[in-house]
């Protein structure tokens, strides 16, 4: 009876001390604005290491007509560190939305606003005779993208979805663990104003109209189709 009770008092003391996290709620991203998301994470537990903050788009929705869908296309690794301990918050700021620029047949999806004359991250397109997107030949693996965006027409966000995972080791288990961040964001007057949502919920659905569309851009491996490296809070 002594051992059993031994036994038992030892796993909630090991289950008291489990990784717990909770959340702020969403708000804009401190460093790209409406284009990204924030939200503090506060763990509390035994100490875990190797702890890394990644992200990566859902799924983004222009004028609530035009949607770009992603499947394990683009994987940001934020950033790392070393070891949090207990009480020591995480904070997950990063780019989830893509702007959309098109110019007569052709138009190109970019990372984030959107820089003139800067290069960055871009999905080219060309729409085919009956208005429907099509990739370039050479994507879905985004393509280094310059432009003045002089000519082109900019096409409002309104609506994205995406994920954070926070990577971390628990001293009890080798294994690499996951916890994960459902963020979604609606526009509502000027503002893209976001939410943690369930991890479960699905991303908003396609838009439905007779010029709307839906176009996926997926990694043609198993692997992630383009790995970012991005910089610590």
């Amino acid at each position: 009876m002594l051992e059993l009770c031994t036994v038992g008092g030892l796993f909630l003391a090991i289950y008291a001390l489990r990784p717990v996290f909770s959340l702020s709620p969403a708000t804009p991203s401190e460093r790209h604005g409406i284009y990204g998301a924030r939200v503090l994470v506060t763990y509390n537990g035994w100490n875990i290491r190797d702890v890394a903050v990644q992200c990566f788009v859902n799924k983004v929705l222009f004028k609530d007509r035009y949607a770009l869908a992603f499947e394990h296309l683009v994987l940001l690794d934020e950033y790392s560190v070393q070891s949090v301990n207990s009480g020591e918050p995480i904070p997950a700021d990063c780019v989830f939305a893509w702007s959309f620029w098109t110019k007569q047949n052709k138009g190109m999806f970019v990372y984030g606003g959107g820089s003139s004359g800067v290069l960055q991250m871009g999905i080219p397109i060309l729409f085919r005779n009956d208005g429907l997107p099509m990739l370039v030949p050479g994507s879905p693996v985004p393509a280094a993208i310059t432009s003045d965006f002089a000519g082109y027409a900019y096409s409002q966000i309104t609506a994205v979805d995406g994920t954070f995972v926070i990577r971390y080791r628990w001293p009890l288990t080798p294994l690499l663990q996951a916890y994960v961040i459902h963020v979604a964001a609606r526009r509502i007057g000027d503002e893209l104003k976001w939410r943690v949502a369930p991890e479960s919920e699905p991303a908003f659905p396609d838009p439905v109209g007779l010029d709307a569309w839906t176009l996926t851009a997926k990694s043609n491996g198993k692997e992630w189709g383009v790995t970012m490296r991005g910089t610590p809070p």
